[in-house]
């Protein structure tokens, strides 16, 4: 049974880890990050933006931070909904492909998410969000060539948002993996090598804590042996 569940839990961590963050962030920089690029873009070859400027207005505050705050607000929502209807889009081919009741579907993803899955799914959507509209608008606001710089403008703006988000979706999870679930594994690792240590060079602790955590290092004494006379 439990092997029987395992590919429940790989869905639901692999949604609410990877595939929800990445697909969500890919899906908003072609539409999202597009339509900013392009917006901002036709602004500047239209001369709008120098003229907010003459005007005293700072377009970063008025253009770009509005677009910031939105989709560091919405990203990580809209993440939330992919990773419940890919999960539930889950349940649904396990019920009627292979039979599995709801309840024990529902029970294994349960067991199987762990707090650290749903910080890590929840960390991302801020980061993407920030390169996102971070990139989109410094393409639009660039924009050099008139009407045909805006075209090329937004397809750079998606390109390069989308280069990104996959390079730092690596870095951030290999940091969500340093700082949640590394720990412990460090300390296995530590033991074992402390314990090979021991075994292979007898490696006396001769006063003090022992040096590897969890394990009493220091020699014990031999059991007196009884001899029993002729």
């Amino acid at each position: 049974m439990e092997r029987r569940h395992k590919p429940d839990r790989l869905v639901a961590i692999s949604l609410i880890r990877e595939l929800g963050p990445v697909l969500c962030a890919l899906m908003v920089t072609g539409r999202v990050g597009s339509a900013i690029a392009a917006e901002l873009g036709s602004m500047t070859a239209s001369q709008q933006i120098d003229a907010m400027r003459a005007l005293g207005t700072d377009p970063i505050k008025k253009l770009v931070a509005p677009r910031l705050v939105a989709l560091v607000i919405t990203l990580p929502l809209l993440t939330v909904v992919a990773d419940v209807v890919g999960i539930a889009g889950g349940g649904i081919a396990a019920t009627l492909l292979y039979g599995l009741s709801i309840d024990a579907f529902v029970s294994s993803v349960r067991d199987g998410i762990t707090g650290d899955d749903i910080i890590g799914g929840v960390i991302k959507p801020f980061c993407f969000a920030i390169i996102i509209a971070s990139v989109a608008c410094y393409k639009g606001l660039t924009t050099e060539g008139g009407t045909v710089g805006v075209g090329r403008s937004t397809t750079r703006a998606v390109v390069t948002a989308s280069i990104v988000v996959i390079i730092t979706d690596f870095f951030v999870a290999r940091a969500l993996q340093y700082y949640t679930g590394n720990a412990d594994e460090l300390t296995r690792t530590k033991t074992n090598v402390c314990l090979n240590i021991r075994v292979t060079t007898h490696l006396v602790v001769r006063a003090g804590e022992p040096e590897c955590p969890g394990l009493d290092l220091r020699p014990r004494g031999r059991q007196p042996s009884h001899h029993t006379g002729d």
